[in-house]
């Protein structure tokens, strides 16, 4: 009955540790205000390969439909129809014992169900390998940027016998998402992890050699590739500016040419280290003259949302519109996040600045660098710069959408032991439900399209776009 679901069981459970690697992020630096709560403390993750019963699955399930209904704002008047089917479609599935990867495919295909890239399951299974490249998914059609005994250029076909197609459709169904582009930008993992391929029925021999099907020139050839190999594409080539402590999450580099100051922020973490650092690169920039700042958010996971309200200390502005929140109160939520009190209304929240000393304010221009990997919090410090008017959006559509739901609390089943994120915030963009309210992610005042070729030689459109803006405005 379930040999078909078997299959794929090692491939869900890649994009599930994909997702919950991010998520796990998101949680552990977020900002929650008013009296901190308690952080859970989970007991160890069963070994995939666990049975547990039908009655242990079905104790699971009514554990999980508990929680959904009492902490996602989405399911305040019940669960939504489509969520309510997916539970009956489980309850038929789990009459016979499973093992525990399979029960998590069940229980993701139900979480999927609420269109939600925070909420998600966290299982994480340890000893995955990974094909030794870096792809990009280009036009639909699945490219080789660089890696070990491949060619920059290279077209996937198959991976062990497995079309680039197959496993593009399996992300589509697994990956939690609000829109297209983050599933676009996870799927470049995916493809490549040694689990993904093995459930998908792709050989791989016992030396962990996989037989890779590309189009090379015109013509379709074979090699073979080794999942214990290594590979990792040089930061240094990827950047267009020679940034330093990157490993940070934060850096940048003052272009007097070009009078801009680049602010790389790859997580949003807020510390004292971050903190000292705006007021080093604020000071620099008003030292050097420096008339525009131009923030990359390009594949930033989002964090600690306090990043955005210090960078705006520094900004020549009194006051400005941020996102409004409006959570459930849930046994979870006041355990998880304690009793403070914070916006609890759906609607936009006006903030005063609390200015940066009066010689450090800047008065210039911005621009933010966005892509499909900009999400959460990293979203979130794009919305906020358009919906103020306070800059111009540069790249590609972001990974989740302005209007989101978001605020993740943190849950174990009692008996599977696999680990999940429920939101219990939704999130209303600082303009508001009006004009853009629908809108599935940010998009951008100046889109960027890249080809395989801008990929393979490094070619950062969206910057040398930004450069071309501020050289147009300086006329």
């Amino acid at each position: 009955m379930f040999a078909n679901r078997k299959v794929k069981i090692v491939s869900i459970i890649s994009v599930i540790l994909l997702v919950g690697v991010v998520i796990a992020f998101i949680y552990s630096n977020s900002y929650k205000g008013g009296t901190e709560g308690t952080r859970p403390v989970f007991e160890e993750t069963l070994s995939f390969d666990t049975i547990i019963s039908s009655e242990q699955m079905k104790e699971d399930l009514a554990q999980l439909k508990k929680d959904m209904v009492d902490v996602h704002p989405k399911t305040i008047n019940g669960l939504p129809n489509e969520v309510e089917k997916a539970f009956q479609q489980a309850e038929v599935l789990i009459e016979h014992p499973m093992t525990v990867g399979e029960f998590t495919i069940v229980v993701s295909e139900i979480i999927i169900k609420l269109e939600d890239g925070h909420t998600s399951v966290a299982n994480v299974f340890q000893g995955d390998l990974k094909l030794p490249m870096e792809i990009a998914y280009v036009d639909n059609e699945f490219y080789v940027l660089d890696g070990k005994d491949v060619m920059a250029g290279d077209k996937l076909i198959s991976l062990g016998g497995i079309t680039m197609q197959e496993i593009y459709e399996v992300a589509k169904r697994r990956v939690p998402a609000e829109n297209i582009y983050w599933i676009n930008d996870r799927v470049k993992d995916f493809a490549l992890w040694e689990s993904t391929l093995t459930q998908l029925g792709a050989t791989i021999d016992d030396v962990k050699n996989i037989e890779v099907e590309l189009k090379r020139y015109g013509e379709v050839i074979k090699t073979s590739l080794n999942f214990n190999d290594t590979y990792t594409r040089p930061v240094d080539n990827q950047r267009f500016y020679p940034v330093r402590y990157v490993s940070r999450g934060y850096s940048y580099f003052l272009d007097a040419e070009n009078d801009l100051c680049y602010f790389l922020l790859t997580r949003c973490v807020y510390d004292d280290q971050y903190i000292a650092f705006m007021e080093t690169m604020f000071k620099d920039v008003k030292d050097n003259g420096i008339n525009n700042i131009v923030i990359d958010i390009r594949g930033n996971p989002g964090g600690d949302s306090r990043v955005i309200n210090e960078f705006i200390r520094y900004i020549d502005i009194d006051e400005y519109l941020s996102f409004g929140g409006k959570g459930r109160t849930s046994t979870a939520s006041k355990e998880q996040r304690g009793t403070g009190s914070r916006n609890s209304k759906a609607e936009p929240n006006l903030v005063n600045n609390i200015r940066a000393e009066e010689e450090l304010i800047f008065d210039g221009k911005i621009y933010a660098l966005i892509d499909n990997g900009t999400f959460s919090s990293a979203n979130w410090f794009a919305v906020i710069i358009k919906d103020n008017e306070l800059g111009t959006i540069i790249g590609e559509p972001t990974g989740n959408a302005p209007n989101s739901y978001g605020d993740i609390l943190r849950f174990q089943l009692t008996n599977s032991k696999i680990r999940y994120f429920i939101s219990h915030t939704q999130w209303v963009r600082p303009k508001g439900k009006g004009l853009g309210a629908d809108e599935d992610a940010l998009y951008p005042h100046y889109p960027i399209k890249y080809t395989l070729e801008d990929y393979i030689n490094n070619t950062d459109l969206a910057m040398k776009k930004a450069i071309e803006v501020i050289k147009a405005e300086d006329r």
